[in-house]
């Protein structure tokens, strides 16, 4: 009796004891890894991402120079003096805050934002 007591624990240690197989062995969740959700689908428009270009208006004033003989203006990306053209305009005035533009007998006021100052030179 006590050999079959033996030789059934020893049995038993030895089954408990072996290694699992693959698919014996408990999946583990690694706490790093991203959540992925296999069922989204991105939905399509009509215009992609590349192609929404920002809405840039034209004539910005971006600063003002003011000098003894001329003031000079920043308009979108151009120097301009009195008498130049811009975007179909022709700069009429330039003071320390204020840009008057013509075209014709239409006038453009642009104006600093109050965030942005004259420079003195």
């Amino acid at each position: 009796m006590i050999k079959t007591g033996l030789a059934l624990s020893l049995l038993i240690a030895c089954c408990v004891s072996q290694p699992l197989t693959a698919k014996e062995q408990p999946t583990l969740n690694d706490p790093t890894r991203p959540l992925i959700n296999t069922q989204y689908k991105p939905q399509k428009s009509s215009t992609s991402e590349t192609d929404k270009k920002p809405v840039q208006q034209k004539n910005q004033l971006k600063g003002i120079i003011v000098q003894n003989k001329s003031n000079k203006a920043i308009i979108d990306s151009s120097i301009v003096t009195v008498g130049d053209p811009i975007n179909g305009y022709i700069v009429h005035a330039i003071d320390a805050h204020k840009v008057l533009l013509r075209k014709g007998k239409q006038y453009k006021t642009l104006r600093l934002t109050p965030s942005v100052k004259a420079v003195n030179k």
